[in-house]
């Protein structure tokens, strides 16, 4: 709230709603989740997104629901593009954008060894999450920031750069399983 609240300030002075911090909602959302949309990468459909944002008059609830629709004669189809987009996101590969992993492994000494790459990273720390469980009381806030910005991720759509803010607590998860190892190599198992 602290962090936010000049931009909340900033919006009541302009008369701007509230709590409003982005605009391109609606259109993010269709481009990710149309029917025939893959969710990986910034290709909007253009006739669907102009009919549905006309029809919506760009409010993000309405969006969503005509969105959604457009999966109505097939919603498997739905669960399929949700399990698309959740894979790209823990895959190795980042669609080239403006600011990714790569960018950061280029400038930070930490992130230039051989074996850190994002592949090692996020299948170090979905192993991690799985370690972490018995110590969930303690790492309660770092499950729910993880899996609320994962999940804002993949509801929308993928690219390098959206991931980018998790890959802290990618960090952290991935910490959890390189000391399981360490641990098990020490006690020879």
């Amino acid at each position: 709230a602290l962090l936010t609240a000049p931009a909340f300030v900033r919006n009541e002075i302009v008369g701007a709603p509230t709590v409003k911090l982005s605009t391109r909602g609606p259109e993010v959302f269709v481009a990710g989740n149309a029917l025939g949309q893959d969710g990986v990468g910034w290709d909007p459909p253009a006739r669907t997104l102009r009919e549905i944002l006309m029809e919506s008059n760009f409010g993000l609830g309405r969006t969503i629901t005509l969105t959604l629709a457009t999966h109505r004669a097939d919603p498997g189809g739905y669960v399929k593009l949700l399990w698309h987009k959740t894979w790209a996101y823990f895959n190795d590969y980042e669609v080239p954008n403006n600011v990714n992993f790569e960018l950061h492994r280029a400038h930070l000494p930490t992130l230039r060894w051989g074996f850190v790459s994002m592949g090692f990273l996020s299948s170090a720390a979905l192993l991690g999450l799985l370690l972490g469980i018995p110590r969930r009381r303690t790492l309660t806030a770092l499950y729910i920031l993880f899996f609320a910005l994962t999940a804002s991720v993949i509801s929308l759509y993928i690219l390098g750069r959206f991931r980018l803010h998790v890959l802290p607590l990618f960090a952290i998860f991935a910490a959890l399983t390189l000391d399981w190892a360490v641990r098990a190599l020490r006690a020879r198992r």
